[in-house]
């Protein structure tokens, strides 16, 4: 199967909606271990979510640049810093 590089941009915003979908579930799985003071779950959740969040920036990179591959290239320089949209902090401590 050989699908264009906006084909598979398109396929890689599918697979962000289902990231978004996975990372919705764990929130609402975090915030049931915060409410029963279970830190060992609370713990185990950040990283978690951490790691999701940067799959789905992943994601977000690699389709802007699938679809705008053969656009012409503006002379802006662009941020490289990475952006989450984080709503609780995200912690690595171990008890």
């Amino acid at each position: 199967m050989n699908l264009s590089l906006q084909e598979l941009g398109k396929e890689y915003d599918h697979s962000i909606k289902v990231q978004k979908d996975v990372i919705e579930k764990y929130r609402k799985k975090l915030n049931e271990a915060q409410k029963s003071y279970n830190f060992k779950e609370v713990n185990r959740l950040n990283r978690l979510l951490k790691i999701l969040y940067d799959e789905k920036s992943e994601l977000e990179e690699l389709s802007n640049s699938l679809k705008s591959y053969y656009k012409p290239k503006s002379k802006k320089p662009q941020a490289t810093a990475k952006h989450y949209d984080v709503k609780h902090k995200v912690s690595f401590k171990e008890n």
